[in-house]
């Protein structure tokens, strides 16, 4: 399983522990993740495992879509798409790989039809 694979598996984990175990996979101890809506970067392994874990929460059962993943050289792009109560939201991620293949820095970007 490629990193963005173990991020993204992380969210669909069936507990909190199986989650922490796929984001150590899938993210390097100083990554880094920053969003139009982070307010202001994520720095660090344990900060980014308790960020993502909030966002489970927050996602619950909101059934998400993904566009395959595009990778050029150590960068790997892809768009999402997630049905929440208030409507639908979209992003573009971009993901930085360190040299051993785990994601050293994850950018956010909104794209919803409002945002754009």
């Amino acid at each position: 399983m490629e990193s963005y694979e173990a991020y993204h598996a992380a969210f669909e984990a069936p507990d909190e522990d199986e989650a922490r175990r796929l984001l150590s996979a899938a993210f390097t101890p100083t990554a880094r993740f920053e969003s139009e809506h982070s307010g202001g970067p994520v720095i660090g392994y344990e900060d980014l495992v308790e960020h993502v874990l909030a966002m489970r929460v927050a996602l619950g059962d909101a059934p998400v879509t993904r566009s395959p993943y595009r990778r050029v050289g150590d960068a790997v792009m892809w768009t999402w798409t997630v049905m929440m109560p208030g409507g639908e939201q979209s992003g573009r991620d971009v993901a930085l790989l360190a040299s051993d293949g785990r994601i050293e820095q994850l950018l956010v970007f909104d794209i919803s039809p409002d945002t754009t």
